[in-house]
């Protein structure tokens, strides 16, 4: 392994360690061309190259996080509940 290579694997373990950012899902290594199209489906995306002279190929990690879906409030039993739920869902719609 090259001294580039253990670094990148060094970052990407880093990354791991730190964490997801809030309201996304954790970062998973993809190729290039799906790294591409993430960014138009709302995904969060980075990109590390490492690039030293005298190695033929440079070593690169593309990441995507895509957002989490936000939680649905649960409604208890009952008529005010299912106004509440109703009324909720008529916020989702755009009814006002």
């Amino acid at each position: 392994m090259s001294d580039s290579s253990e670094i990148l694997d060094a970052l990407l373990d880093a990354i791991n360690d730190a964490g997801q950012l809030d309201g996304y899902s954790v970062w998973t290594e993809v190729g290039p061309e799906r790294w591409t199209e993430a960014g138009a489906q709302g995904a969060a995306t980075a990109y590390f190259e490492i690039v030293t002279p005298g190695e033929e190929l440079s070593e690169r990690a593309h990441l995507i996080a895509f957002p989490m879906p936000a939680e649905k409030p649960e409604f208890d039993d009952g008529a005010a509940a299912d106004r509440a739920r109703d009324a909720a869902v008529d916020r989702e719609n755009g009814v006002l």
